[in-house]
């Protein structure tokens, strides 16, 4: 062989070799994230809050607000939201971004806003994400903007309750549940406020809640799939703390029965001096230091309920109905199961005078907590904790596993076999022709070299696509609902449907 051609082989491997390393090892995208402003700029801009409140956990899906603004010409083109990751805890350095994202298709006229929301999954594997990056293209793919959020990331073991309530998470009506501590006093609670734009409408982000107080809201702005979500979320472990009182027609009367575990006929007062602590809770001395009666010495208003009869909706619903507070006949505080979840109901609402300003609001709200959340509440701060929907145990305990396709060959054996192919069509090829001197079998051999492996690499592929499951569906049946939640998990290499 001559010295032009072993030149020529050599360049043609290196080649070639370069472009599978290029395939086989892809370059980490860095890039630096910059603010953007309000000015006119003659294209769509976007504008991203992730999380709830701000706050995100780890292993979750977290919420994703994007506000679309366009002072162009009408614009169609794809929304498009993932993670990324950050060396910094600022996250305004981009130093990889996941190569799977969710999009949707978006069309923007001129001068208009939108306002869409989106649900990501904020998962460590694998790496754990830093933020959220939204990118905006046209349908070529072209990129018309980007920006990004760094939701905070709570804490492991954090107590996440959400307010569904007029009146913020903040505000002084729920002071007292922000003073209740835990049995690991460093398990901290953490509090969001919610309302009908941001309660989500699927289950998985509602995961993220440990419990949801319904306080003085008006439940009937909430839509059908906001409400079904919601009772999903109970049946998957929620817990749903319901309060009636004065204001209860508009908190309570439009919920679905089977969210409401009495039937509630109107309103009533309760007079001072009635004990409003259940047997076993905690006692005021607990919370302030200091023994005081748990006795209210005033008198509050509270709606008037009796518990449902045998053929009512609920009582297929609910299961463990049980007064745990009443005054005469008059049920106090009445607790359902539903599922792995919990609903409980109160006659009286802690958040407004003068039970706001009482010593025993706290130890009210502790023991409502405790009681609920059960063996969740004796749980360490710095354990591990996961989302228990359906599906997520199962998928750590070794079913990702088995949808994922055995690997017949280690990638170095395979990475000789695309070498081999490099090989047996260069050098192979050109030393055959020149032994031989048949400068026509040139393209023989190439036809041959392509057919041949083509056939093994796919046959190698049929053959482990058949060795493994394509997909597990898990079906999670609402106790005392027409409702399915359906949790399908697909394999990642599927040949014959074109994946």
């Amino acid at each position: 062989m001559s010295l032009p051609s072993i030149k020529a082989c050599f360049i043609f491997c290196l080649c070639m070799s370069l472009i599978l390393a290029c395939f086989l090892f892809p370059a980490q995208v860095s890039a630096h994230t910059r603010p953007t402003n309000n000015t006119s700029t003659g294209k769509p801009s976007l504008q991203v809050v992730a999380g709830f409140d701000s706050d995100s956990r780890l292993g979750y899906w977290t919420p994703v607000q994007i506000t679309l603004s366009n002072d162009g010409p009408d614009f169609k083109g794809v929304l498009s939201a993932t993670t990324y990751t950050s060396p910094l805890r600022s996250g305004s350095f981009v130093s990889s971004i996941l190569p799977w994202s969710y999009q949707e298709p978006i069309t923007l006229p001129h001068n208009t806003q939108q306002q869409i929301n989106m649900y990501v999954p904020f998962y460590e594997s694998p790496s754990t994400p830093r933020g959220i990056i939204a990118t905006l293209s046209t349908n070529n793919g072209k990129v018309i903007a980007t920006q990004t959020d760094v939701p905070f990331t709570l804490r492991q073991g954090t107590l996440l309750i959400g307010i569904l309530s007029d009146q913020t998470a903040q505000g002084a009506g729920f002071n007292p549940l922000r003073a209740v501590s835990l049995p690991d006093p460093n398990r901290p609670i953490e509090m969001v406020t919610l309302d009908d734009s941001t309660l989500p409408d699927m289950s998985e982000p509602l995961g993220n809640f440990d419990v949801i107080v319904v306080d003085d809201f008006t439940t009937s702005t909430l839509n059908a799939a906001q409400l079904s979500a919601l009772q999903t979320w109970i049946n998957q472990g929620g817990v749903l703390i319901e309060v009636g009182g004065l204001q209860w027609q508009r908190t309570l009367a439009a919920l679905p029965p089977q969210l409401v575990p009495v039937v509630i006929h109107g309103t009533d007062t309760l007079p001072a001096g009635i004990q409003l602590l259940p047997t076993g809770s905690p006692t005021i001395a607990e919370t302030i230091q200091h023994p005081i009666p748990g006795t209210l010495q005033k008198s509050i208003t509270i709606s008037t309920a009796t518990l449902p009869e045998k053929g009512d909706a609920r009582q297929e619903a609910l299961s463990n109905l049980e007064t745990v507070l009443a005054s005469g006949s008059t049920p106090l505080i009445v607790q359902a199961h539903q599922g792995q979840g919990v609903i409980c109901y109160l006659a009286f609402d802690p958040t407004t005078e003068p039970l706001v300003d009482w010593p025993g609001a706290i130890a009210l709200w502790k023991g409502v907590l405790l009681r609920t959340l059960g063996d969740q509440s004796l749980v360490p701060g710095a354990a591990l904790t996961y989302s228990n929907g359906p599906g997520q145990l199962f998928s750590r305990g070794g079913l990702l596993q088995i949808l994922q396709p055995g690997t017949l060959l280690p990638v170095w054996e395979f990475l000789f076999l695309l070498l081999g192919y490099i090989i047996l069509i260069g050098p192979v090829r050109l030393l055959i022709v020149k032994r031989l001197n048949r400068p026509a079998w040139n393209w023989r051999i190439v036809l041959s070299g392509i057919v041949v492996f083509s056939l093994l690499t796919y046959g190698l592929a049929y053959f482990q696509k058949g060795a493994s499951i394509n997909s597990i569906s898990i079906n999670q049946l609402d106790q005392g609902w027409n409702f399915a939640h359906v949790t399908t998990f697909f394999s990642a290499l599927i040949p014959d449907q074109g994946n």
